[in-house]
């Protein structure tokens, strides 16, 4: 009866090791999607091994949290931004 029992014990150890792989995962599956979703990049330092997470985004150079009261802006580094607009397609007054 022992051996059994030891048996029985050993197959529902190993039922539960695979439901909690397969959890496992899911949940990744559910944070990558996610991830994709809001625009968030896993990223490793190539020389430190040091991994952390870029907002890739729409918006992603939105500056938050601000360094200071009254700062939340945006940063425009498209090719219309106002620094490289061309006066030549302004009228002239």
């Amino acid at each position: 009866m022992a051996i059994y029992h030891q048996q029985r014990t050993q197959a529902m150890n190993q039922q539960v090791t695979g439901f909690e792989k397969r959890m496992q995962q899911q949940a990744n599956q559910v944070t990558s999607f996610g991830n994709i979703l809001i625009g968030v990049t896993n990223l490793q330092d190539p020389i430190t091994g040091a991994t952390f997470q870029d907002f890739t985004g729409p918006k992603s150079n939105y500056s938050n949290p601000s360094p200071g009261p009254g700062f939340n802006q945006m940063i425009n580094k498209g090719p219309w931004s106002a620094s490289s607009r061309s006066t030549a397609f302004r009228k002239a007054t």
